[in-house]
């Protein structure tokens, strides 16, 4: 566009200023065709080259019949000045089309209206696509602050990159997939908001310090097959008690592997059964302050107490099933103070191990038989 404008003069005078007092423009497009229109058309997509010359603010040089002279063709031309009343006579929710032009007259279209300055939101609404704003020099921060969508973008030739330092959300980007984000430099809470769990960025390398900073809970962590003795030793490097990690859904197995000493765990509420799973021995329960009743209810033979270094043992119990399992296991029935001698014969007890075991005769007599106590003497 052929232009020559300055501040307007105080005290000029002639037809140049006379128009600029109207509430109209004649313009000359390429010497082709003669136009009038309102001056405030220009600024209904916000301010441009033209909406500045026809503010009135401006001194115009026009021709010798009072136009405004524009270099471009009426094909060029007129399609822009059809979509601007389009947008002044458009409700301000409704969508706008795109400019209407020939395809043959459309870059020409895209290179006067980034000559006449106008804002890339208007370039956007016009129908202008990324790649050719981009390639007139406009930054992907710009595009983005005017409303290109992140995949025209992308395909524009925009890097996820520059799409991060635009300020687009890793919520925008998130159907690329998680490993694209992170080559990108999208932070672990910025990764969370845009709902990623915190197993998938531990796959992805995030580390447990940066997942715990982004405000991840263990909880958040743990699942079938990452519970590693490397995140359960950060965890615990960063602070967190067993009690909390078990309170998170970490089993005593878990924490073992991961450094937790028995007594830790004992601390943190784990059971005497739960611990032998884990693979902790009677000798290192009783160290960590288990009883002799709590190892025999998790399981333990008598033998194995015994070797640890229990002394007396005495255990409760709740039915004769469980006094059977103790059986089994080598305890003896002056290891169960409570057991009647119909809970002991019930349980499995012969007369001769109850007769071992200082039972007497008497005692024995009324649940065994007369037959099967003498030859339990006789033994």
């Amino acid at each position: 566009m052929a232009e020559v404008c300055r501040p307007a003069r105080s005290g000029n005078s002639g037809s140049d200023l006379a128009q600029a007092a109207t509430q109209t423009v004649r313009i000359n497009i390429g010497g082709e065709k003669l136009i009038e229109v309102h001056r405030e058309l220009f600024s209904v997509v916000g301010d441009n080259k033209l909406s500045a010359l026809f503010s009135g603010r401006w001194e115009l040089h026009l021709d010798d019949r009072g136009y405004f002279f524009v270099d471009y063709s009426p094909e060029v031309f007129m399609p822009l000045i059809e979509w601007l009343r389009l947008v002044r006579d458009s409700p301000s929710q409704q969508s706008l089309p795109f400019i209407d032009i020939d395809t043959r007259h459309r870059l020409a279209l895209v290179r006067m209206m980034v000559a006449m300055s106008f804002e890339l939101h208007a370039l956007r609404s016009a129908g202008v696509f990324a790649a050719e704003v981009i390639s007139y020099g406009f930054g992907v921060d710009s595009c983005v602050d005017a409303g290109y969508c992140v995949d025209e973008l992308l395909e524009a030739g925009a890097t996820l990159e520059s799409l991060r330092h635009a300020g687009v959300e890793a919520q925008r980007l998130k159907h690329l997939g998680l490993s694209k984000l992170r080559e990108a430099g999208y932070t672990a809470r910025e990764l969370k908001h845009a709902g990623f769990d915190g197993l998938s960025l531990l796959r992805q390398g995030v580390t447990v310090a940066d997942l715990i900073q982004a405000e991840f809970a263990p909880t958040d962590l743990r699942g079938r097959g990452v519970q590693s003795a490397t995140l359960v030793y950060e965890l615990g490097f960063l602070g967190f008690s067993a009690t909390e990690l078990r309170v998170a859904g970490f089993s005593a197995s878990d924490l073992t592997v991961g450094g937790f000493t028995a007594t830790q765990l004992r601390a943190a509420g784990f059971s005497a059964m739960e611990l032998k799973a884990a693979g902790f021995s009677a000798a290192e329960l009783r160290e960590a302050g288990f009883t002799a009743e709590q190892l025999a209810h998790a399981r333990f033979f008598r033998q194995q107490l015994e070797a640890a270094g229990f002394e007396r043992i005495m255990i409760n119990f709740s039915d004769t099933y469980q006094l059977r399992s103790f059986k089994t296991r080598g305890f003896l029935p002056d290891n169960l103070p409570a057991a009647t001698v119909s809970e002991l014969r019930i349980a499995g007890f012969s007369a001769t191990e109850l007769r071992q075991q200082g039972f007497d005769a008497l005692q024995l007599l009324s649940e065994f038989g007369m037959m099967a106590v003498f030859l339990a003497w006789l033994h």
